[in-house]
């Protein structure tokens, strides 16, 4: 939701700023300021920018349609869902305790959609950014089945593992994003030993006869393979998680997840996350070579860069500088997250190469859930 309303209101500011160009242009045509062959070229390129912003506002405002149609849907069929359970209570089918624990369910979901369809309204009926200006970011309040400690009025990070494994186990979907680079992975592995061979044969091809030859060409090649298959692997990671993300939210919001619907809202964000993360990975292996323990205090600070692109709408290197205060900012229970999951991967790696991939499918889902959570109980 804080993306769709973060484009639109850009657009509209873009759409006001050409507005007010071409009308301080008019003025000092008017006043005689400015020459007929100053004058045309830049009305040409402001009425284009002009209408470029309205057309892309236009769309957005359209996809806010769909999704409202998708939303009333839901909530058509989930009222349905209630009169089915209210007759089955009476006929007696259900107990009263069964009955009551349902309908709650069903009602908080039609409440949380139905606060998605109030913003969603208030988007489509905007006229000019100002009608942004005392809007709020929902994504606290999406949180639903979360406590909140009497301490320290946050939800505890027991609560978020809780809450995030009910969301794991009750969406297997989301496992489906990172089919992707796990699936990278396992044809990763030739294309290492592919460019091994490649440089063995290269070696030989260039007039060198000797093992030496074939060692360093094989060496180099292999390792110029093994940085492309990272770089793509990270990048994949970056976008299932994205993808991931999105679904996260719909889960939130007690939105059925749609595989279609998560991905093209994720596919805005793919050169963004694209570009975060072979920023992250030069950041971390410059870390790594400078004896190691940089790369991994680096790796650390930059955890939650994804989440900060799909949920603040950072740009790649705006999202590591966010991640990067929100761990300082949380400190010891980020750590406690950072080591679970390394040490998850950890154990998983050592099962081998295929069947470790295969449990990394399973945990990283989880992983992401439990990030995400977390960051948006304490990014507030």
């Amino acid at each position: 939701m804080a993306n769709i309303r973060n484009e639109l209101k850009k657009a509209f500011q873009n759409k006001e700023n050409a507005e007010s160009l071409r009308d301080n242009l008019e003025r000092m045509r008017s006043e005689k300021s400015i020459s007929e062959e100053q004058y045309e070229p830049l009305r040409k390129e402001y009425d284009a920018r002009l209408n470029n912003e309205l057309a892309e506002i236009s769309r957005m405002k359209g996809e806010i349609v769909i999704k409202l149609e998708s939303l009333q849907g839901e909530t058509g069929a989930y009222n349905q869902e209630l009169s089915n359970l209210e007759v089955r209570h009476k006929i007696g089918e259900l107990t009263l305790g069964e009955y009551q624990k349902s309908e709650n369910r069903i009602r908080t979901k039609i409440e949380k959609i139905q606060a998605i369809i109030s913003e969603l309204e208030t988007l489509r009926a905007s006229n000019s950014s100002s009608d942004f200006s005392g809007a709020e970011d929902r994504y606290a309040d999406m949180i639903v089945g979360l406590k909140k400690s009497n301490i320290s009025g946050r939800t505890t990070l027991t609560e978020i593992f809780a809450r995030s494994f009910d969301i794991y186990k009750g969406n297997p979907i989301i496992i489906v994003p990172f089919l992707l680079p796990i699936g990278w992975e396992i044809i990763g592995v030739s294309v290492i030993l592919a460019g091994i061979l490649g440089g063995m044969a290269g070696g030989v091809f260039f007039g060198g006869s000797d093992l030496m030859s074939l060692i360093y060409g094989g060496l180099g090649l292999g390792i110029l393979a093994a940085i492309i298959v990272d770089i793509i692997r990270l990048s994949l990671f970056a976008i299932a998680a994205g993808w991931t993300i999105v679904m996260i939210n719909d889960a939130l919001s007690g939105i059925t997840i749609d595989l279609s619907r998560s991905w093209n809202l994720t596919k805005r964000k793919i050169l963004t996350l694209i570009v975060a993360s072979i920023l992250c990975w030069a950041i971390v292996n410059l870390g790594l070579m400078l004896l190691i323990l940089p790369g991994i205090v680096l790796s650390f600070l930059l955890l939650f860069y994804e989440q900060a692109i799909m949920i603040d709408d950072k740009g790649a290197i705006g999202s590591q500088l966010s991640s990067s205060g929100f761990v300082r900012s949380n400190l010891l229970e980020a750590f406690i997250i950072f080591l679970g999951a390394l040490i998850i991967i950890a154990i998983f790696l050592s099962a081998g190469s295929v069947l470790g991939s295969l449990m990394i499918l399973l945990a990283m889902p989880f992983i992401t859930v439990l990030m995400t959570l977390f960051y948006l109980d304490r990014r507030q």
